[in-house]
């Protein structure tokens, strides 16, 4: 049901143009990639809601026990026991929206007011796919744990009465399927989120990340530890521009106020937030690791 056709614009950038074609119909889309980044969407496929979004329906919606596991498998193997692996389960429903839809997360927002009942039976579909692909990891792989993601989902863009409606009973229906399965249940979050973090232990999230802290964020690493250390295991404290750009002396304070603040009784994974910029000395990433091995046993 997708083509696609790769080629350079320029040395340092790579454009590839999608067509979707199945029974619904057949819709167009234009993703750039970079050196540090892939297959980034700048012309979305959903241009017109109720001409477009049935084509994508039908694309995305494969039988969640057709698809094939064996990367996620092949992943614990090679991970071993340097550390947990987990299979991604998908996007929160907002996020999942917003990449298909021309106009981004601001359209999905009117779109979510305009066409509630429409977006509300398709939010059911969405919840059974999620939820089947989340079985189908526990059923056919080892890993240890479920990952989550929340994209643009974050009160830096939404509000949290939005939230509860739209994303936290797809986030729900995960965590039922890792509890169930006695895994971990790992959500990303990035920005503004602390607000949500409430609904969030009710709905069962048994890890979150990247804990962004102000301004970028509204997270501090101390009063989340103390107030949910028992019940949620933490992972981040180092910005990666800060990683990056600063000097080993700030790199250092940061990383001991972090396993300082929320190290404590265990349940905390020192790490950046979500990933390591393309100019990242690989010596600053060295010297964090060695941060974290001698100061973090405990």
């Amino acid at each position: 049901m997708v083509e696609t056709r790769s080629f350079f614009v320029h040395d340092d950038l790579i454009q590839t143009d999608f067509t979707y074609r199945n029974a619904r119909g057949t819709l167009h889309e234009v993703k750039h990639s970079c050196y540090d980044y892939d297959l980034w969407s700048i012309d979305p496929p959903v241009q017109e809601l109720f001409r477009d979004f049935p084509v994508v329906e039908e694309y995305f919606f494969d039988d969640p026990a057709s698809l094939d596991y064996g990367e996620i498998k092949k992943a614990w193997e090679e991970t071993g026991d340097s550390g947990i692996c987990e299979g991604i389960v998908g996007n929160t429903y907002f996020e999942f929206l917003s990449m298909f839809r021309s106009g981004g997360a601001v359209q999905v927002i009117l779109d979510l007011y305009d066409h509630a009942g429409y977006f509300e039976s398709l939010q059911r579909k969405y919840i059974d796919y999620l939820t089947g692909i989340a079985e189908e990891i526990c059923r056919r792989t080892p890993v240890e744990g479920l990952f989550l993601n929340c994209g643009s989902s974050t009160l830096t863009v939404i509000g949290p009465e939005f939230f509860m409606k739209w994303d936290i009973p797809v986030v729900a229906a995960v965590a039922e399927v890792a509890a169930r399965h006695n895994r971990i249940f790992h959500y990303h979050l990035h920005g503004k989120g602390r607000g949500l973090l409430d609904d969030l232990m009710e709905a069962g999230i048994t890890m979150l990340c990247p804990l962004e802290y102000p301004p970028k964020g509204d997270f501090l690493l101390r009063e989340v530890k103390e107030t949910y250390g028992d019940r949620l295991a933490l992972k981040g404290g180092i910005d990666p521009f800060l990683l990056r750009d600063g000097s080993r002396a700030e790199i250092k304070r940061k990383a001991l106020q972090s396993i300082e603040d929320a190290a404590s009784g265990g349940g905390f994974t020192l790490g950046t937030g979500d990933g390591v910029l393309r100019e990242t000395d690989f010596d600053a990433i060295r010297f964090l690791v060695e941060i974290a091995e001698k100061h973090g046993r405990y």
